[in-house]
């Protein structure tokens, strides 16, 4: 399966979670799909990055007075009728 595929299933599944972006979270997802052996090749550089502060572990969350929810579900529920 090619990579662009993955990728988009993998930020649409950590947008509709989060209501946004957690880019280390996207990151871990890719390697375990793709190549798991790059998971060690990339942990020294994600320890420096959290050492200086660039990293959050832990994703924020929207407010759930947004309505972030209803819009995404309409947006994926467009997208499958394709």
């Amino acid at each position: 399966m090619e990579l662009k595929p993955k990728f988009h299933k993998t930020f649409t599944e950590i947008v509709g979670k989060y209501g946004r972006m957690h880019e280390p979270e996207l990151q871990m997802k890719l390697i375990q799909k793709t190549s798991p052996k790059a998971l060690l090749h990339n942990a020294s550089l994600g320890l420096r990055m959290f050492r200086k502060g660039k990293l959050k572990l832990q994703p924020s969350k929207l407010d759930s007075s947004t309505h972030f929810t209803e819009v995404f579900k309409k947006a994926a529920s467009a997208g499958t009728t394709e």
